[in-house]
C-alpha cells in the first residue's frame, strides 16, 4: 500500500498539481473554476497554483455536501489566511455551495464574503422540463402494469444494498436501475452477476423521468432521493447496509432501511414513509430548485 501509494496516487497528484501550474504560465487566465472542492488530487492543484499572483481559485460544489464523507470532512485549523502551506492546506479562493447546509459549514471555516449559494448546475442541464411531465404519458411510455420500483444508485453503494435486495422477494415488481454515470460500467457488471432478479435500465428517460413515474424509490448514497421528496414522490426511502460506510449524513431528513424485513414492510405500504419536508430539502441542498444556477454563477463571475 506505502508503495502504490508513492509510485501512484502521490505522484499523480504532484503531476497534476505541475501540469495546471504549467497551462496557467502558458496561458495566464484569470479565473480557475472546477469542480475539485476537497477531494482527492485537489490540494496539490491549489498549492502549486497558489503561488500565482492575479489567479483566482473558484470552487463550485459539485454534489450535496455530507461531513460523513471524507472528502467533505474539512476542519478550521486545516486552513489560514497567511500563505504558509508547510503547516496549512492550500484552498480556494471562492466557493460556490448548492445549498444552505454546505454555506453553513463553510461560513464556519472561511470569509464570508468568498462563498455564495447559487443552486445546482445540474438540474439547468436537464433535457426536459422534468417538473412539469406528466405521470400517466410516462407510464405508458414504460409500458407495464406491475409497480415499479427504481433504484438509485451511486458510485460504490450497491455493494451493500444488493445483500439486502436478494433476500426480499421482488418478483411482482418492475425493477428499474438508475446507476452513477460514471460507474455504469461497474455497477451493471456487478448486478448481471449478483442481482437476483430481471431489472431494466429505460434509457430512453431520464432519470427523473423515471423518478415521476415510479411507484417507489430506493437510494443508496445517491442525491436523487431528496429530489425525489422535492418532486412529490412520498414513498422513497435510503437503503443502508451497516457493513459499509455511508456518504451521507443520519439526520439528511430521509427514512434511513437497513433490512429487507423493514424494507418489504414499506413496499408492501405496511409502514408509511416519513421524509423530511420539501422545501425544507430544497434549501437545505439546492438553494432553488430551478435550473437557474448557471444565472446565478454568471452573475458573481462578472463582479470578480
Amino acid at each position: 500500500m506505502l508503495q502504490e501509494s508513492f509510485f501512484g496516487s502521490i505522484q499523480f497528484s504532484l503531476i497534476n498539481g505541475l501540469s495546471f501550474r504549467n497551462l496557467y504560465r502558458k496561458k495566464k487566465f484569470r479565473n480557475f473554476i472546477s469542480y475539485l472542492e476537497f477531494f482527492p488530487y485537489s490540494r496539490s492543484v491549489y498549492y502549486f497554483l497558489k503561488h500565482q499572483n492575479k489567479l483566482n481559485l473558484i470552487s463550485i460544489n459539485h454534489a450535496n455536501y455530507s461531513d460523513n464523507m471524507l472528502a467533505y470532512s474539512i476542519r478550521k485549523n486545516e486552513f489560514s489566511l497567511k500563505k504558509d502551506y508547510l503547516h496549512f492546506s492550500p484552498c480556494p479562493d471562492i466557493f460556490f455551495s448548492q445549498g444552505e447546509k454546505y454555506f453553513q459549514r463553510l461560513k464556519n471555516i472561511f470569509p464570508q464574503k468568498k462563498i455564495f449559494k447559487i443552486g445546482s448546475l445540474k438540474l439547468g442541464i436537464q433535457k426536459i422540463d422534468f417538473i412539469k411531465e406528466k405521470f400517466s404519458l410516462l407510464r405508458k411510455k414504460i409500458n407495464t402494469n406491475k409497480k415499479i420500483v427504481t433504484l438509485c444508485l451511486s458510485t460504490h453503494d450497491y455493494l451493500g444494498m444488493i445483500e439486502i435486495l436478494n433476500k426480499c422477494d421482488l418478483s411482482k415488481f418492475f425493477i428499474v436501475l438508475r446507476p452513477h454515470p460514471y460507474y455504469e460500467e461497474p455497477t451493471l457488471k456487478y448486478f448481471n452477476k449478483n442481482f437476483k432478479y430481471k431489472y431494466h435500465l429505460l434509457k430512453e428517460l431520464s432519470s427523473r423521468e423515471v423518478m415521476k413515474a415510479s411507484d417507489f424509490i430506493i437510494s443508496g448514497d445517491s442525491s436523487l432521493c431528496y429530489e425525489s421528496v422535492i418532486m412529490g414522490k412520498k414513498n422513497t426511502v435510503r437503503l443502508y447496509n451497516d457493513s459499509y460506510h455511508p456518504l451521507y449524513d443520519a439526520d439528511d431528513g430521509i427514512t434511513i432501511i437497513k433490512d429487507h424485513k423493514n424494507l418489504e414492510k414499506y413496499l408492501n405500504q405496511k409502514v408509511k414513509i416519513h421524509n423530511a419536508n420539501p422545501k425544507s430539502l430544497v434549501r437545505k441542498f439546492f438553494f432553488k430548485y430551478d435550473k437557474q444556477a448557471h444565472i446565478r454563477l454568471k452573475k458573481v463571475l462578472k463582479q470578480i
